[in-house]
């Protein structure tokens, strides 16, 4: 590929990057203070367990202590993510419903509680808990045609190295010979839509509407069958949205939980 347009890509990724933490799933017992997928939350003493619409417990999706992660504007507390079990609820709609979960965010060395409700998990979308490790690394943004901010940038470069003028991916070709969707995907084959805190999600197709410059992806889970984490028949991924304002505070009342799959 043209020298020029290797620039540009390098340069796309070099002002995409982050900084963040890749997940790996472990096979490995949990306790309530551990990060994990599953198992018993950190709940303090006096706090009620989260119910969905229907009055029945929630499972505890994720449990993540965001204090020893070393990621910039993130709040030093306990996150944890519930999701109600009704399965039918969680994969009967393109975008869960705000009912279908709820967010706790809490400091840590508070007394808890070391007594649950009984869940049901069997067809669950895990059927047993995950304990969490964690990886620093860096990853970028992964593009996407429907995604204006990474289509502008892409564009600005290739103008910038071409001395041309690019209104919409489609001109590429004319401008500079080269196909666009052939620069998309020398892009893209470099990113692994690993788990990850504090990097990017990856859409498959359509991005999320939420997906945007003002707002973080504060996770982004990925199916792992061989564990029995299975979001969806044909693999799939959880992520969170927050406003960069809201999660600077840990204020998670906003937040919004989504799938693909």
């Amino acid at each position: 590929m043209n020298r020029k347009i290797l620039e540009a890509i390098n340069e796309y990724e070099d002002q995409t990057e982050k900084k963040c933490y890749f997940v790996e799933y472990l096979d490995s017992p949990t306790t309530i203070l551990d990060d994990k997928i599953g198992g018993q939350p950190y709940l303090p003493i006096g706090e009620e367990y989260p119910k969905d619409q229907e009055g029945n417990p929630m499972a505890l999706l994720l449990q993540v202590n965001l204090g020893n992660l070393e990621l910039a504007n993130y709040p030093k507390g306990i996150l944890e993510v519930f999701i109600t079990t009704n399965m039918d609820a969680i994969f009967g709609n393109m975008t869960l419903p705000d009912y279908c979960y709820t967010f706790r965010f809490y400091q840590e060395g508070l007394d808890y509680q070391t007594e649950f409700p009984n869940l049901n998990i069997a067809d669950f979308i895990y059927t047993k808990p995950l304990k969490l490790a964690f990886n620093k690394g860096l990853t970028f943004r992964p593009y996407n045609l429907d995604d204006s901010f990474a289509n502008n940038l892409l564009l600005d470069l290739l103008e910038s190295k071409f001395n041309v003028k690019l209104d919409y991916p489609a001109s590429v070709r004319t401008a500079i010979g080269v196909d666009f969707y052939e620069i998309i995907d020398k892009i893209n084959e470099a990113y692994v839509p690993k788990s990850n805190i504090g990097g990017y999600p990856f859409f498959i197709n359509d991005i999320d509407v939420d997906y945007h410059e003002g707002n973080e992806c504060v996770f982004y889970l990925n199916n792992s069958t061989r564990l029995g984490f299975n979001i969806g028949a044909d693999g799939g991924s959880f992520y969170l949205l927050v406003s960069k304002e809201d999660l600077k505070l840990g204020n998670f009342s906003n937040a919004i939980l989504n799938i693909i799959y």
